[in-house]
């Protein structure tokens, strides 16, 4: 990695240019990879609980007895949302 330095001396500016080696910009895309597969994860999980709480169900026993079909509906909620979000895209292109 190599960084010059640059400053125009008419403005306030400064000017940084980084170069990387073929391998260096390699590694900066595997991480930059790993970094949106696990905001997509924390991104799905948020939106999960988001619709799963949403249809949260209080009994007279206090126990949620329906969490099971709960939270199944809400994966398939959730997956009809995303399903017609992407048709939408589709067809728009």
């Amino acid at each position: 990695m190599k960084i010059k330095e640059e400053q125009d001396l008419s403005c306030s500016e400064t000017e940084v240019i980084i170069k990387y080696s073929k391998r260096d910009r390699q590694v900066h895309h595997v991480i930059m990879g790993i970094g949106y597969i696990l905001l997509s994860g924390i991104l799905a999980y948020e939106w999960g609980m988001f619709i799963s709480n949403s249809l949260h169900t209080v009994t007279e026993t206090g126990a949620d007895e329906w969490m099971i079909i709960r939270i199944t509906l809400s994966n398939i909620l959730s997956l009809l949302f995303v399903l017609l979000i992407s048709q939408k895209n589709i067809h728009n292109k």
